[in-house]
């Protein structure tokens, strides 16, 4: 097809953004590119913060409602899809919530029998493979799933760290001005560990016949940032609530995952990258017991030297205590977490906690606690966002982004605003 002056009509394609800022053109898509909405963060946009993938939790009500009911049934239009406020800070343990996925054409060609699918896993920063499972010798074919007709057919092993988050959906009538969006209703938030925050990882696929997902690869960071065809929300939403009556002031805690996709051992590095939060934020991070290249004590970056925590840290206590009650606790079956590290990291203000070199096994998979605290009140009206990372050989390959969004725009969704009482855990969010 010729447009004006000469152009010419792209080949019809599907694609998902992978961040704010990509268009789906490019392959590889751009990595760390400034925010010109925050340019103060530097680099900031990653693979891994789709906008085209959204949570909403059901709210409450008689009956319970979603924010799509009444003006727009299943499925709903794209311009729908633009008002919805991702609400996934509210997604209480066995309830249910929905899932959209929104699907692009970059061609005025019209795309049609498109099948879209969504899956997810724990909070990490670096997902699993996507053929990991032990009873498959971690060799399962996670693209067999995917037939040459442009069906999907999950048979995902119980054992695999991926879940479905639903039945694929085909959806049609694709073009450069009318993507789709694949709704995944009915969404059984999974039971959580008693501690776990309730943050996952999400990945969509849109595959057809004529746009075949064509990967070869199980490790989702790199193929989420070559094929335009799968994109990734490792993105959680979250805010500070109420600590308890001892520790005055407001925190968060949260658990997150470091797999190696990879078969062989890897050398990597976590970030905790704490830079540009407000000082008045405290920061501590416990990680479990690993292997480092060099000893541990000269593999950590931006952590207070016993000498220098001359008082005790609130970040320290707050993250001590929710420690201990989480390890307590027991364990939902998707998160079994052995004893971590005893020793509890205080960060310096503003800065990036790093542990350096740390020996990845083959498909394994590491875990840190971290929290963050305030006495500051004025900090519950602001906005801000923070990073966790995964660095191998110098180079970004995967992570996870939390917002934090004002106190006064959260509404727990069984309880109302949070009290000024301490809770059993923080208040769950995810992304």
């Amino acid at each position: 097809m010729t447009n004006g002056a000469g152009t010419t009509d792209p080949p019809a394609r599907p694609y998902m953004r992978h961040q704010a800022l990509d268009q789906g053109w490019l392959s590889p898509s751009l990595e760390g590119q400034i925010d010109p909405f925050a340019p103060a963060s530097g680099p900031s946009l990653y693979h891994w913060e789709s906008p085209d993938i959204k949570v909403d939790a059901r709210q409450p009500g008689t009956p319970p409602f979603y924010q799509t009911d009444l003006e727009y049934p299943l499925p709903i239009p794209h311009g729908a899809f633009d008002q919805i406020i991702d609400t996934s800070q509210n997604l209480p343990e066995s309830d249910n919530a929905i899932v959209h996925v929104q699907i692009h054409n970059r061609s005025y060609t019209s795309l049609s029998g498109v099948s879209a699918w969504a899956v997810w896993t724990n909070c990490s920063a670096g997902v699993p493979s996507l053929a990991a499972s032990p009873s498959h010798g971690n060799a399962f074919d996670f693209w067999s799933q995917f037939s040459s007709s442009g069906s999907i057919s999950p048979s995902l092993p119980s054992d695999s760290p991926w879940k479905a988050v639903g039945a694929p959906v085909t959806v049609g009538g694709l073009s450069v001005s009318s993507p789709q969006v694949a709704s995944f209703p009915g969404w059984t938030i999974p039971t959580l560990a008693s501690g776990d925050p309730g943050h996952y990882c999400i990945v969509s696929f849109a595959h057809s016949q004529a746009n075949p997902i064509s990967a070869t690869s199980f490790n989702v960071d790199t193929i989420s940032t070559n094929n335009p065809q799968v994109a990734q929300r490792n993105l959680h939403v979250t805010t500070l609530s109420p600590m308890n009556l001892i520790h005055l002031g407001f925190g968060l805690s949260d658990y997150v995952e470091f797999h190696n996709p990879s078969a062989e051992e890897t050398l990597a590095d976590w970030v905790f990258d704490f830079r540009g939060l407000p000082s008045a934020l405290g920061a501590a991070v416990q990680i479990s017991h690993v292997l480092t290249r060099d000893p541990l004590h000269h593999s950590i970056l931006g952590a207070l030297s016993e000498h220098e925590m001359h008082r005790r840290h609130a970040s320290v206590e707050h993250l001590r205590e929710w420690s201990e009650r989480f390890h307590a606790s027991p364990r939902s079956e998707h998160v079994k977490v052995p004893p971590f590290a005893p020793r509890i990291y205080a960060v310096h203000r503003s800065s990036a906690f790093e542990v350096r070199g740390v020996r990845e096994p083959a498909h394994g998979v590491s875990r840190a606690l971290f929290a963050l605290t305030t006495t500051d009140h004025s900090l519950l009206s602001q906005s801000f966002r923070f990073r966790v990372l995964r660095r191998v050989d110098g180079r970004i390959v995967g992570g996870s982004t939390w917002i934090v969004r004002p106190l006064h725009s959260f509404r727990d969704r069984k309880h109302g605003p949070p009290p000024f009482v301490e809770p059993e855990f923080p208040v769950r969010g995810r992304g």
